[in-house]
């Protein structure tokens, strides 16, 4: 490179090799070669500077973009870090999602939720719990997953406003808000559950609320092992999940619900249809016309009611109404217009006829109109029902009733009238009637022949001057038999000989029933005839009336000869009675005027014993005093109660009503009967009340009561036996005389009051007695007002109680 001598560059040089004269002395080559080396050098340290300065350039240039690049890496992280939660999240709510979809069973939904929770969120464990409306409001856990997750099986949590309710899920429940526990080792709310949380290494936690229609049922609950495990991000995505988990539950709620309803409504159609098909019922549904709309489903029931198909009453809507008889037809349109008018159910009932067997069927038919939502009618609803035999069998009731009715009234005519001829002609009337037949008449026997007699429904007189002999005709043909006689077709009957055309072809009969009817003694009395024009199978209920009617006939033939032998009977009767009530006169007369006269003596006798017992001191003497005395004491009382029974029967009894103390009539017999009791070895007791007050009685009747009852209670006592007098006052005053002797059987203690009833006559032979005590008892106690009442075991003893009406003034 040529250097110009006057340039910068050389002058450069000159100055730093000493001058323009130093360098001008050195050899060429040390000049060129110097000047060379000075360019070199100079070269360097230019380019240096300028490699330099474009370094420092380049370095700013490259740091400046080493930091855009680091700063972009950063965002490229922090963006990859926020595309992977995206992404976790998801997945997690798309698996969530796809568990949803394919979840039928609720506790398996929410357990493969926290699995998914678990596994793609990469949590330690998740669990679902419920709040319980329970007095402890537990949560209780109902789905989880996850390590160690035994966790939610130990730990108790509640979400009431207590220890155990504090914690996030407790607190998330009740507030309805999520919440976390960001360190569970220094949070002081999970002080109940820390130490089964740090023996799982469970660092933070959240729950989140779970709400269907604003209303908290649980908590979602997530555990981690890293502290601050859940930023915002994660809590709004658990909170979305939760979201989905509580529309899930609902949604699942809703599948089971519905899918229990459409099984439910599939087994109650198969019940419905299995139903209808069983039942005795032809179901159907029908379109708007209800005559002749179209039929949506009938039942297969139709074809054994009708004899058609359900399919041919399908594609021909108006065959119903084909089948019905004409002349129910006016009936159904009035029915049929009812229930249109009215838009109300209803019922049709006519008649059909059977495909197959051309029987008469009755119908009856339930309709149940279907409205819109406008009231409108859409459709009908039936049942129809065979009732052919109910209606059968109310028409025989009403023929049986009316037969009986007419039984009934020829009874009364029978019994109130003793014309023969209007009886039979009103039979043979109603004998027509009931069987609805053309003709009835009878045949009357008379001797050896019969005679025809009173006709119904006739048009000439067949029974004018016309007998059948005997052993001729259908009538003696069943009075030889003893039975009704039936014949179809007279012109074709082979049984009957000699059967008399010329009568029969008078009224062009065909058909006949012939009953036979007897008289008491089983001697024929005639024959219930009834006829058709017409060839008749007759039916054993017409029969059966005819029969019914036979026995009113014989009635009313035998009646006005029973009548006039049982008047006969009746005179004889009475005449009889007339005897026997002078007799019983007599008998009572006989008997009242001898006890009275036996009566007397006998007092005089047994007060001549008390003087001579009181006198005596010999003892063999008064033994024998005492043993007659007693006797005479019976013998008395016996006829006494002969006297009382004559005076009560005749209705002759008088009372003397006076106030009485019966505790003295009580005491003054006890004293009587002593050595009755003392020979007897019986013990007597006397219970009298306080301030018992007199009785208003006739003193010397009712003193001869309480001898009665004593004199029984020692007579039928056992030996060294009791005997119990007390006296209460009650409504009335109650006198009882208990004893501890043989007692009555159950089935004679309501007979013992009878006269001259004994229980046997082992009781009459060893007792002794008339029988006639207990009824002079009886009956003087209700003279005087009072009742009696008797109770008695066999073997234990016996216990009768009388009552007596107090006395309002005192005694006199």
């Amino acid at each position: 490179m040529k250097k110009n001598k006057g340039s910068v560059y050389y002058k450069t040089i000159e100055k730093y090799i000493g001058g323009e004269s130093g360098f001008k002395t050195l050899p060429q080559w040390v000049k060129k070669l110097f000047l060379a080396a000075a360019a070199l050098l100079i070269l360097f340290v230019v380019t240096h500077f300028m490699l330099r300065r474009e370094l420092r350039a380049r370095t700013k240039e490259i740091s400046e973009k080493n930091s855009e690049l680091i700063k972009e890496i950063g965002e490229r992280k922090i963006a990859e870090e926020k595309l992977r939660r995206a992404n976790k999240a998801l997945r997690t709510l798309s698996d969530c999602n796809q568990v949803l979809i394919r979840a039928n069973d609720m506790s398996k939904f929410l357990n493969d939720i926290c699995r998914i929770i678990v596994e793609v969120g990469s949590y330690h464990l998740a669990w679902v719990g419920f709040a319980e409306h329970d007095k402890e409001k537990t949560v209780r856990p109902v789905a989880k997953y996850g390590n160690k997750d035994d966790y939610v099986e130990v730990v108790k949590i509640s979400w009431d406003d207590s220890v155990l309710g504090r914690g996030p899920t407790g607190t998330a429940i009740r507030t309805g808000k999520t919440c976390f526990s960001k360190n569970i080792p220094t949070n002081q709310d999970y002080k109940p559950w820390r130490e089964e949380a740090y023996k799982r290494e469970y660092v933070c936690s959240i729950a989140i609320p779970l709400k269907v229609e604003e209303k908290v049922i649980g908590a979602l609950n997530v555990y981690s092992s890293e502290e601050d495990a859940f930023n915002w991000e994660d809590m709004k995505f658990l909170e979305e999940l939760a979201n989905d988990i509580a529309f899930g539950i609902v949604t699942l709620r809703n599948r089971i619900e519905r899918q229990k309803a459409e099984e439910d409504l599939r087994k109650s159609e198969e019940k419905y249809r299995m139903v209808v098909e069983n039942v005795n019922e032809i179901i159907y549904v029908i379109e708007d016309d209800l005559l002749k709309g179209k039929l949506r489903f009938i039942s297969s029931k139709v074809e054994d009611i009708t004899g058609y198909l359900p399919e041919e009453f399908l594609e021909n809507p108006g065959l119903w109404i084909d089948i019905v008889y004409p002349d129910d037809l006016v009936d159904i349109q009035s029915a049929t217009e009812k229930i249109l008018k009215t838009g109300k159910p209803g019922t049709r009932i006519y008649r059909i006829c059977h495909r197959k067997t051309g029987n008469r069927v009755w119908i009856e038919d339930k309709i149940a109109p279907q409205h819109d939502e406008k009231g409108r009618i859409t459709a009908f609803f039936g049942a129809a029902r065979d009732v052919t035999e109910r209606k059968n069998a109310a028409e025989m009731l009403r023929r049986t009733a009316d037969k009986l009715s007419v039984i009934h009234e020829i009874d009364r005519d029978i019994i109130d009238k003793l014309n023969i001829d209007y009886i039979l002609k009103f039979i043979v009337n109603k004998a027509r009637e009931l069987t609805e037949a053309d003709v009835a008449f009878y045949g009357i026997v008379e001797g050896d022949t019969m005679r025809l007699y009173v006709a119904s429904g006739t048009t000439k007189d067949i029974t004018e001057n016309f007998k059948f002999r005997k052993g001729t005709g259908i009538g003696w043909f069943a009075i030889e038999n003893k039975k009704p006689v039936v014949v179809e077709d007279i012109y074709n009957e082979k049984r009957i000989k000699n059967i008399r055309y010329d009568r029969l072809k008078l009224e062009d009969l065909v058909s006949l029933i012939a009953v036979p009817f007897f008289s008491g003694k089983n001697e024929p009395l005639g024959v219930l005839f009834v006829a058709n024009r017409r060839k008749t199978k007759f039916t054993e209920e017409q029969i059966d009336t005819i029969t019914s009617l036979t026995f009113q006939a014989t009635m009313a033939i035998e009646h006005p000869k029973l009548y006039s032998e049982l008047k006969k009977a009746h005179e004889k009767l009475r005449v009889a009675y007339d005897e026997l009530k002078s007799i019983s006169e007599l008998k009572r007369n006989i008997i009242s005027n001898v006890s009275h006269e036996l009566y007397t003596p006998l007092t005089i006798i047994k007060g001549s014993l008390d003087i001579l017992r009181d006198e005596e001191k010999d003892e063999s003497k008064m033994k024998l005093l005492q043993l007659a005395h007693n006797a005479i004491s019976r013998q008395k009382l016996i006829i006494r109660n002969l006297i009382e029974a004559a005076e009560l029967e005749r209705g002759n009894i008088k009372l003397e009503l006076r106030p009485v103390k019966i505790e003295e009539l009580i005491l003054s017999l006890a004293d009587e009967f002593q050595p009755q009791l003392l020979d007897k070895g019986i013990s007597m007791s006397i219970n009298i009340k306080e301030d018992i007050p007199p009785v208003l009685a006739d003193r010397i009747r009712i003193k001869h009561v309480l001898r009665n009852l004593i004199n029984n209670a020692i007579k039928f006592n056992k030996k060294e036996g009791k005997i119990l007098i007390e006296v209460e006052k009650k409504e009335n005053i109650e006198v009882c005389v208990e004893d501890t002797g043989i007692g009555i059987p159950e089935d004679k203690v309501n007979k013992i009051f009878q006269q001259l009833y004994q229980i046997d006559s082992s009781t009459s032979r060893r007792y002794g007695g008339t029988g006639m005590g207990l009824m002079v008892v009886k009956e003087t106690v209700k003279a005087h007002g009072g009742s009696i009442s008797i109770k008695s075991k066999e073997g234990k003893g016996t216990r009768i109680c009388f009552t007596l009406p107090s006395a309002k003034k005192e005694v006199e």
